[in-house]
């Protein structure tokens, strides 16, 4: 989003049960969220991230479990089986401090709305 990673927290609540094999969850490299070959603006792993973080995670979750992760965590979602629902919350959360950071490319998505912020102003509740 308009904001540096470092001020940012994700998440993800299950609204469907995933306990059964996991598909559906997020999963994870583990550690990854501390590489440094990686710009923290680039949206997809570079393949030397997924190199040097080998070790995925495996969550089981049930309705209303929360998981919550470090923005340069680099993770997918499993896909459930055919014909199993698996409806989830999700987003990204600005932690105290965070400032106004226009990015562009894939994080212009979150940066639509109407406001008159400008780069480095630090972002406040309305």
């Amino acid at each position: 989003g308009p904001i540096e990673s470092e001020a940012a927290l994700q998440w993800w609540v299950a609204v469907d049960d995933c306990v059964r094999d996991g598909d559906g969850v997020p999963e994870y490299l583990v550690g990854s969220h501390r590489n440094t070959s990686q710009p923290s603006e680039d949206f997809f792993a570079h393949s030397s991230v997924m190199q040097e973080y080998t070790t995925r995670s495996k969550f089981k979750v049930e309705p209303g479990d929360l998981i919550a992760w470090h923005p340069r965590t680099v993770h997918r979602l499993r896909s459930p089986p055919e014909g199993r629902p698996r409806r989830a919350l999700g987003g990204t959360c600005a932690l105290g401090g965070a400032r106004y950071t226009p990015q562009g490319r894939c994080s212009a998505m979150s940066d639509m709305a109407g406001h008159s912020l400008e780069a480095g102003d630090l972002l406040r509740a309305p």
